[in-house]
């Protein structure tokens, strides 16, 4: 590496910005040698959580509940319920016409994983600590779907 030699005026201070030592210098930065630099670090940056993406299922059930609600806007893991025991709980539909909410879902497909028990009791404890807001339990059955309401004027619940 080449070595340059500048001189800066007796008054300078000993700490100066890098505009200001590039006008004392003569305006022109000194020339680098990147040979032997190391790469520049990657930044972390912010993470954020990644979507999740809809399933078989739930894209099947997402298309039934257009056309049950047309003038509704259906939305997908829009709204998380934080229960009274500490836990959370992520409803898997929420229909919404205008700024009213008409109706939470939860979806289970055919293919029962681990966490459909936890999931139905978690259901469970929202529909009980939100007696106001409309629930729904809708499971692949064979061919077609096996619907319970809650909180909604109708059948029964789960």
């Amino acid at each position: 590496m080449s070595k340059h030699r500048i001189t800066l005026p007796d008054n300078t201070p000993d700490r100066i910005s890098a505009a200001t030592f590039q006008r004392l210098s003569g305006g022109t930065p000194l020339p680098v040698d990147t040979t032997d630099m190391a790469p520049p670090k990657k930044s972390a940056g912010i993470r954020l959580p990644k979507l999740r993406k809809m399933n078989q299922g739930e894209a099947e059930y997402e298309r039934i509940l257009r056309a049950e609600f047309p003038d509704c806007t259906v939305m997908f893991e829009a709204m998380t319920f934080h229960l009274p025991g500490g836990s959370r709980y992520k409803v898997d539909f929420t229909v919404w016409r205008r700024n009213t909410l008409v109706l939470c879902v939860e979806v289970k497909g055919s293919r029962r994983l681990g966490s459909a028990g936890r999931s139905h009791t978690v259901l469970k404890e929202a529909i009980a600590a939100f007696p106001a807001i409309p629930f729904r339990y809708a499971k692949k059955d064979g061919e077609g779907w096996a619907v319970t309401n809650a909180n909604v004027p109708g059948p029964s619940s789960p």
